[in-house]
Parts: C-alpha cells; sequence; structure tokens
C-alpha cells in the first residue's frame, strides 16, 4: 500500500510537463507531412495510442497525429503513413521540448503541494512582493520582537490572567453545570415515573 502511494506521488510529479492531449507514456515523434513544416505528435490507429515506438505500420493505413503540445488541445491531423515522414523522439528530449515550451510561454516548473506544477513568472514576483510587505507590516506592528509569536510569548502570565477568571472559578461554574444537569433529569425522572 505504501509503496502505491510512493510511485503514485512519483507519476504525479512526473506528469506537470505532460498537460496536453498525448499521456506521457505514449511515445511521440517528429512528423512532416508532405514535405510540410515538421510538428511534434503521437500517434493513433483505429483510436488507439501507438505504444510502441518500432509498431509496424502500413504504408496505406490511416493514422491520426494528435500533436504534443502543453496546455492546450490541437486539432489532429489525419493521414496515411504514404504521405507522412516519421522520426522518433527520445523522452528526454521530449521532456526538454515540452519545458522549453511552458518557458516560452512564461512559465516555471515548481514544486507544490501536489507535485511539480508550472506556474507563471510574474505569480512567483506577485507573491515574493506580498511576502515582503507582510514583513513589512509585521515589523511596524510589533518593532521590537519583530513576529507577533515573539511578541505574545513576552506577555507575562498576570498579562494574560488579568482578563480570564481564575482556576476555582472555572472548575465552580463546571460543578454548578453538571448539578444542574442532574437536577434536571431527577425532575424529569419524577414526573414521567408515575405514568
Amino acid at each position: 500500500m505504501i509503496t502505491l502511494l510512493f510511485v503514485m506521488a512519483a507519476l504525479s510529479q512526473a506528469d506537470a510537463l505532460f498537460t496536453g492531449t498525448v499521456p506521457a507514456e505514449i511515445p511521440t515523434f517528429s512528423v512532416s507531412i508532405s514535405g510540410s513544416a515538421p510538428f511534434y505528435a503521437a500517434m493513433r490507429i483505429g483510436g488507439e495510442w501507438v505504444r510502441d515506438r518500432n509498431q509496424e505500420i502500413k504504408s496505406t493505413q490511416e493514422v491520426e497525429f494528435v500533436p504534443d503540445i502543453p496546455g492546450r488541445t490541437a486539432e489532429v491531423v489525419r493521414s496515411s503513413m504514404r504521405r507522412a515522414e516519421i522520426n522518433y523522439e527520445a523522452p528526454a528530449m521530449r521532456r526538454e521540448r515540452l519545458a522549453n515550451i511552458w518557458k516560452s510561454m512564461g512559465y516555471v516548473m515548481m514544486e507544490t503541494a501536489a507535485g511539480w506544477s508550472p506556474v507563471k513568472e510574474e505569480d512567483i514576483q506577485l507573491a515574493e512582493r506580498s511576502q515582503t510587505m507582510v514583513e513589512e507590516l509585521e515589523k511596524r506592528l510589533y518593532p521590537e520582537a519583530g513576529t507577533p509569536s515573539a511578541a505574545a510569548s513576552t506577555l507575562t502570565p498576570e498579562e494574560t490572567k488579568s482578563g480570564g477568571l481564575s482556576t476555582s472559578a472555572l472548575w465552580g461554574m463546571r460543578g454548578a453545570i453538571v448539578l444542574l444537569g442532574l437536577a434536571a433529569a431527577g425532575g424529569l425522572y419524577y414526573r414521567f415515573r408515575s405514568s
């Protein structure tokens, strides 16, 4: 069970780059159809992903090329293998290409509580700015201590007790509540006992 959790955590962290239409475990190829500009895509035949990069595909077979673009869904290109020229893209090259695409869109891969996620660079700058604003405000509010927790810990026991009740008063109130509850239960018992 614990091993499964570790495996799932590792997979969720690795999949942050692969948020497009093509799953992470599917091989991708550089595809050029009839001499057009090459693009990176995965292949589907009959609605099923081609999972083996060495799978033999007949030249007359109709293939769907699903473009591998992170964060977007692109239009599927259908063609016969006769018109397509494909070159396998290694997983490390795919990872690097996708990371560069995220970077060109203004994102940085950051480790978050949910694993690795793309985060806008300007969001990081805004978060850092807000953090410095909070620190400056804390310095103004608590000039001697620097932090609210340190300022709260400098209070003496007399200062913390002045607004509250003493321990004996609290125990007296608890005892009164218990006695009132017992009296109410006894009254209900005697009232409904005779019925």
